[in-house]
């Protein structure tokens, strides 16, 4: 899993611009090391640790919009191309671990789709990655930086960091709790996608200011966000398989030898949806304790009242 920085020079009292200069470079500076292990290729580890990278970047770009005003925002742009096109990649890698741990287990008749599949998406693999390349052969490293600098520096904003971040983490908090109780409600994907979101927003807002949180409750805090992020991650592999099982049928003829195959892993997934839908409501609800919103909310608001 992709280490979470710790921006150790981030005082409660620093100005909000300057704490936003060193956030988002520290960010971009991550991302750009990850970058030459992707590009050789074959490394499933460094391709999920720079889009984990990623993510905190755009994060980190949206959390600091207003205080840093329009002049990153070409960048911001730019940042969000580079995720999607390292997103296919990374999409494509955990499809094809899914099937490579089926292949084992299919029979006769399942494994020519099987097989199907996994040439397939891996050719879709080697195309995300060349047009991750591309992306990232144009992006102006120098430029983002010097528009950072000309922003922070320009920048009215003056107020002490702690003020922002108590009114960030308590946005991003009551974000979660209105998307999770639709999800609770309904649990279709665009609710969960949603909570999803909010989720890592929340996650990654309080890892950026981890060095001035009291480390109990941003601990506390990180480990329930952790726990209905890998339901949710899972949930969103489900129904991005589900989708590209849906498609593939449609284009097939019923005696089509692969229909078995992909049929079967259709099932299999929908299947395992459900039961991930089924832990995430048990979380919400309880979790064998408190009822999860409750438990993150006091963790939260624990941290940020420490920080007064």
């Amino acid at each position: 899993m992709a280490k979470a920085p710790r921006f150790e020079t981030l005082t409660a009292e620093m100005p909000l611009g300057e704490a936003a200069r060193t956030i988002v470079r520290g960010l971009l500076e991550a991302v750009l090391e990850e970058t030459p292990r992707v590009l050789r290729g074959d490394d499933v580890e460094a391709v999920h640790d720079a889009r984990v990278a990623i993510r905190r970047l755009r994060t980190a770009l949206e959390t600091f919009r207003k205080p840093l005003g329009s002049g990153p925002g070409p960048f911001e742009r730019a940042v969000r191309r580079l995720g999607r096109r390292l997103g296919g990649v990374r999409d494509a890698d955990v499809h094809l671990a899914a099937l490579r741990g089926t292949l084992g287990g299919a029979t006769v008749d399942e494994a020519p789709g099987i097989v199907s599949l996994l040439e397939s998406i891996a050719a879709e693999r080697r195309r995300a990655l060349a047009a991750f390349a591309v992306e990232m052969s144009q992006f102006n490293r120098d430029g983002f930086f010097a528009a950072l600098d000309g922003a922070v520096e320009g920048s009215r904003a003056a107020k002490p960091l702690a003020q922002h971040v108590h009114h960030t983490l308590r946005k991003q908090l009551g974000r979660v709790r209105k998307c999770g109780d639709r999800v609770i409600e309904r649990g279709s994907g665009a609710e969960l996608h949603a909570l999803r979101v909010a989720l890592k927003r929340l996650r990654y807002g309080i890892e950026f200011f981890r060095s001035i949180l009291p480390d109990d409750g941003a601990s506390a805090a990180l480990t329930l966000l952790a726990k209905a992020q890998e339901r949710l991650g899972t949930i969103s592999d489900d129904d991005a398989f589900s989708a590209h099982y849906a498609t593939l049928l449609a284009s097939l003829d019923g005696s089509d030898a692969r229909r078995a195959g992909i049929e079967a892993r259709r099932t299999t997934v929908a299947h395992q949806r459900e039961h991930e839908l089924a832990g995430l409501r048990a979380l919400w609800e309880n979790g064998g304790e408190a009822p999860y919103p409750k438990r993150l909310r006091a963790s939260v608001r624990a941290a940020l009242d420490a920080l007064v």
